[in-house]
């Protein structure tokens, strides 16, 4: 995933989170969506993308807070088909609100 930014599958709630993505764009990428459709994954393949993914987590949360949702987030290990058609773990991280807002 070197040099890939953040890549969204035509209409899915689903983010590739690379290492050089930017975690303030992708941050604001995961409140709205998450506020469009209730929940979004994110999928990252190395340390630098699940640093990048862990730190635009927070950034959303924090976008998310000043409009009154609070989000949580639940940690899994996943599997992705890079473009190449290579299958290869990741961490995904489900970003979703409480049922009750």
């Amino acid at each position: 995933m070197k040099g890939e930014t953040m890549q969204a599958k035509k209409g899915a709630d689903d983010f590739r989170v690379a290492g050089d993505t930017d975690p303030a764009k992708m941050g604001g990428a995961i409140a709205h969506t998450v506020r469009e459709r209730g929940k979004v994954k994110l999928h990252a393949i190395g340390q630098a993308a699940h640093s990048s993914c862990l730190k635009a987590v927070a950034i959303a949360r924090g976008h998310l807070a000043t409009t009154g949702l609070d989000a949580y987030s639940r940690v899994s290990w996943g599997a992705v088909t890079l473009d190449d058609g290579q299958e290869r773990s990741c961490i995904t991280i489900t970003v979703e609100t409480f049922a009750d807002e």
